[in-house]
């Protein structure tokens, strides 16, 4: 595989994967929503700023105490919404507790 080739399939990946994003936060609005609250009220609760909350939501930033907190407001275990930060960490205790 040339590297034009190469590139243009990890822009693709890199281009699905914030398509994916995007589709979690918004899930994770609408779901608020449903429940009759919102990212910014529930970033008022722990003191967090409304864009920092979009972005945690979006898995751009990383907060393990808010994203459980979605994730418990939602009742939708972590690793369904965030697999790629939660599934990793289960992996990691997993191991730990093998050795």
């Amino acid at each position: 595989m040339d590297l034009l080739t190469e590139l243009k399939q990890q822009f693709d990946a890199t281009k699905h994967l914030d398509q994916l994003r995007l589709e979690r936060h918004e899930f994770i609005k609408a779901q608020l929503r449903i429940r009759q609250t919102s990212l910014a009220e529930t970033g008022r609760l722990l003191g967090i700023k409304t864009g920092t909350m979009s972005a945690i939501s979006q898995g751009i930033g990383k907060s393990e105490r808010v994203q459980r907190k979605l994730a418990e407001i939602l009742d939708i275990p972590p690793s369904t919404l965030w697999p790629e930060r939660f599934e990793k960490q289960n992996e990691e205790k997993t191991n730990d507790l093998e050795k």
